[in-house]
């Protein structure tokens, strides 16, 4: 097993939680496509995955829960995410859903967009009658934004 060295930084965040934010940074390089190559369902994929990387490690840290399993295809979110371990002991329950959404680059007006559009998105699924987290994250400045629903 490698330990990866994990750092704290101050980076702006909208959560209504916390103002840190930790990162893990690798010691080794990872092969990238090159920027003149790489075509938009690269770039999008490689922001996306960021995201959730990045959504993870605000969740956790900014909740009690972690990321339990994937959603299925059309529940209007990502993830179910929960306690490790609840109250009457049993393991992951007092699920929640999240949904996450990466900005390559943009400004607030872009994250405040994207936060409505993800709003609506998780609404077909407010029947279940558990909280949805939503988070945003923009990678130019960089910055995210935390929502609960």
């Amino acid at each position: 097993m490698t330990n990866f060295p994990v750092r704290s930084h101050t980076i702006p965040t909208e959560t209504g939680f916390s103002q840190k934010a930790r990162f893990l940074f690798c010691p080794f390089s990872v092969p990238q496509a090159h920027p003149k190559t790489a075509g938009p369902s690269v770039k999008s994929d490689t922001t996306e995955h960021a995201a959730y990387g990045v959504a993870f490690l605000l969740i956790r840290d900014l909740t009690d829960h972690t990321i339990i399993r994937i959603s299925r295809k059309g529940t209007g979110f990502d993830y179910w995410i929960g306690r490790e371990e609840s109250e009457d002991g049993l393991p992951f329950q007092d699920k929640a859903r999240l949904e996450v959404s990466g900005i390559r680059r943009g400004n607030s007006a872009d994250v405040n967009a994207r936060l409505r559009q993800k709003l609506s998105q998780v609404k077909p699924s407010d029947h279940l009658g558990i909280p949805a987290y939503i988070v945003i994250v923009e990678f130019g400045i960089p910055s995210s934004k935390v929502v609960r629903k």
